[in-house]
């Protein structure tokens, strides 16, 4: 078998999104899952919990279990009009950013975001290839959103691929981005709702009742944010699957021209 591809998510729900349900097994600080897709294809995924500092100690523990490549999956922000929940962006470029300064940029191998986009598309599925942004901090309003865009044309905005992105870099791996909206631009999700989970992903159910208590009216956003994730959640699924049965893992993890498929411009972290 060739050697495994590591995959970094952010949340549990994401693994499961992926893989299915499964128990976790240990490595360092974070729980990894494998799995075998094909015989000559299997994926070792770390669930690193939310934010750049989590993703980047995970990629690199990945590094330490021998991967042929890293990837970065899971759910995304909108900040381009006309990109609506559900819809499946593929990262041609990334950028770590404060929404004032660009800490590095990264440009995965132009081919395999070529090849993955012409997989999806014809399944139908509603696809874009551009750039990702990473931030530090949840963007939540519409406002915020719209400014990130009017500055850097990103399609999507998330909180972990760019460091996954640099840790692939810097040991010469290629790297793959795919994301799936949650949330366009036009929503602006509520700041009770950010803090039901916390940073491993585990829901707060007390929090959440307290903040129902002050205000039932939540209610409504919730549901409404539980249908946009449900669109999310369904498409990066099949996604992941229309990949996996095309084969296409096999050309990131294997092929010789990937071997510089992420290119860095790399400032100092913020």
């Amino acid at each position: 078998m060739n050697a495994p591809i590591g995959l970094v998510v952010a949340l549990p729900s994401e693994a499961r999104i992926l893989l299915g349900p499964g128990s976790l097994q240990p490595m360092g600080e974070y729980g990894v899952r494998r799995l075998e897709a094909d015989p000559d294809l299997e994926f070792i995924l770390a669930i690193a919990g939310v934010g750049i500092q989590a993703a980047r100690i995970a990629a690199q523990g990945l590094i330490t279990q021998g991967v042929s490549a890293l990837l970065s999956i899971g759910l995304a922000g909108g900040l381009a009009p006309g990109i609506a929940a559900g819809h499946i962006i593929l990262s041609s470029q990334l950028l770590h950013t404060d929404g004032r300064r660009v800490f590095g940029a990264w440009e995965p191998d132009i081919a395999g975001i070529e090849g993955a986009y012409r997989h999806l598309t014809a399944r139908g599925l509603p696809v874009r290839r551009g750039k990702i942004l990473t931030v530090a901090d949840a963007v939540l309003t519409h406002e915020a959103k719209a400014e990130l865009f009017t500055k850097f044309r990103g399609l999507a905005v998330d909180m972990e691929s760019t460091a996954v992105a640099r840790v692939a870099s810097e040991a010469g791996l290629p790297f793959f981005g795919v994301r799936a909206i949650c949330d366009p631009v036009e929503r602006t999700v509520p700041n009770e709702l950010a803090g039901f989970l916390d940073a491993g992903g585990k829901i707060r159910p007390g929090t959440i009742a307290m903040s129902l208590a002050r205000r039932p009216a939540l209610v409504f956003d919730m549901w409404g944010m539980g249908r946009l994730f449900l669109s999310a959640r369904k498409a990066l699924k099949r996604a992941w699957q229309v990949l996996i049965d095309d084969r296409f893992f096999q050309t990131i993890g294997s092929n010789a021209a990937c071997a510089s498929a992420v290119s860095a411009d790399v400032g100092p972290n913020p």
